[in-house]
């Protein structure tokens, strides 16, 4: 019986011991995983706080010159702990912030790219998508660039409310302001006076209606203004390089300047990345949205590569 008691006692004790090392061994798994949690955690606020930054420089900027802007994909980056640009010039955005030179994984960085021209503005697919103009309202396009080869403005329209603007006698007036044109001045000259007809009610330049002839050898226009009159009405617009071309592919006219500024800026620390776009109307200066692109995409990462494509934006 004894024996028998001591086999019991030994089987006992060892039971015991197997649910210690359990809970213990469990327990220190959890904190390392609470710990990795933290850790991360902090990175990335941390990492938002730089994207923060890197928006309120960008924001700055604006205010004092509308028309500043980056190269099309490339960055400014910015070590926010040391206080200095990494470069004396742009980098490309695909560059990754641990190829930095002397990059520190405790430094905060952040890239800043600002972009406002385009040689689109709304959708001549999906014309509801489009930007749109109110009632009486006026837009003007300008920044059109003197490049060697001659280009076109195509328009596209669309009124918000179709058989009451046929009612009420709505248009679309364009006019072009040009320094010189055919040898003579053009001061807000009306070139186009689009009535609301058609049902829908849209309108589209195309290969049988003629773009407006933005540069050509002897004149280059500067300002294009629009205003709809008695409707409101969706807008879309793109540069082509022919009288009748759609203006894709190669058939892509030059980029003139939109009607809002994109400011984008990537924050780093550490493991974690953090990334925020602002949209300002050039118009007004108003800042209309700050969208953070990691509430939908999850937590973003540092690549330990050039590719940055198993990150999260």
């Amino acid at each position: 019986m004894r024996r028998s008691q001591r086999g019991s006692a030994l089987v006992f004790v060892l039971i015991i011991i197997a649910g210690i090392v359990t809970v213990t061994v469990g327990t220190q798994r959890l904190s390392l995983v609470q710990f990795n949690q933290a850790t991360r955690e902090e990175d990335n606020t941390f990492a938002l706080y730089a994207a923060k930054a890197g928006l309120e420089d960008g924001l700055l900027r604006f205010r004092y010159e509308r028309d500043v802007e980056t190269v099309s994909d490339q960055v400014h980056r910015f070590n926010i702990t040391k206080g200095e640009w990494v470069s004396n010039r742009e980098i490309s955005k695909d560059t990754a912030i641990n190829a930095t030179p002397n990059y520190a994984a405790s430094d905060q960085y952040y890239d800043l790219s600002i972009n406002f021209k385009t040689n689109q503005i709304g959708d001549f697919v999906d014309m509801p998508q489009s930007p749109e103009m109110k009632q009486d309202e006026e837009i003007q396009l300008t920044g059109f660039p003197n490049i060697g080869n001659d280009y076109y403005l195509r328009y596209a329209f669309q009124w918000a409310n179709a058989p009451g603007c046929q009612g009420r006698g709505a248009f679309v007036q364009i006019q072009e302001i040009s320094p010189a044109k055919s040898g003579n001045l053009s001061l807000g000259q009306t070139i186009v006076r689009i009535p609301a007809t058609g049902n829908p009610a849209t309108y589209q330049s195309n290969a049988n209606q003629a773009n407006i002839l933005l540069k050509n050898s002897t004149s280059l226009t500067s300002v294009i203004r629009v205003r709809a009159y008695h409707c409101p009405v969706r807008f879309a617009f793109k540069t082509s390089l022919s009288n009748n071309g759609l203006g894709n592919g190669n058939n892509a006219g030059p980029a003139f300047d939109s009607l809002e500024t994109k400011i984008k800026a990537t924050g780093y620390f550490g493991t974690a990345k953090r990334t925020l776009e602002a949209t300002v109307d050039r118009k007004s200066g108003r800042l209309i949205s700050v969208y953070d692109f990691n509430i939908y995409s999850g937590q973003g990462c540092v690549s330990s590569t050039l590719n940055l494509s198993d990150c999260a934006p």
